[in-house]
């Protein structure tokens, strides 16, 4: 029960802040559609419908930025950390600017550490802390793993 309660304050928070309009990286109408509804989907709990609908934009257009980044942000939510990461990596293999997208360097850092990854993990930690200019929390989480990733690679 838990569970489901942070999945829905995590995805209202997650739509509020998607809600605000940017640019999304696709064109491509048939994959914006299911984007739009995989987050009417997630408010409405229907969390099974909305990861086929994400997997079914990202085959429209598989450089649907948003779509990868949605898609493991709902996972990550469920507590599928392996999957969540793989769609970070996914998205991360499409970003050319960091700065719009900085929170999954975070996560991505934060599961790489996880791991004992460290070097991969103090990549990704490095790309948030230097682009992120807000959120001071979140930055001062990244900051001290990042600097228990230096210490682990220094030993």
């Amino acid at each position: 029960m838990f569970r489901k309660i942070l999945a829905c304050i995590f995805i209202f928070f997650l739509t509020l802040c998607s809600a605000f309009g940017q640019q999304l990286s696709s064109n491509n109408k048939k994959a914006l559609k299911l984007y739009d509804e995989s987050r009417q989907l997630m408010q409405t709990r229907q969390f099974d419908e909305a990861i086929s609908n994400l997997d079914l934009a990202i085959s429209k257009d598989p450089e649907f930025i948003e779509a990868y980044i949605r898609l493991g942000n709902l996972h990550k939510s469920l507590l599928d950390l392996e999957k969540a990461y793989a769609n970070y990596v996914s998205a991360s293999r499409l970003i050319r600017d960091p700065r719009k997208f900085t929170g999954i360097y975070l996560s991505m850092g934060s599961y790489e550490f996880s791991l004992g990854d460290y070097e991969k993990a103090s990549k990704n930690l490095s790309i948030y802390v230097s682009e992120r200019s807000t959120n001071d929390r979140n930055k001062r989480t990244a900051e001290q793993l990042l600097r228990n990733c230096e210490f682990s690679l220094s030993n």
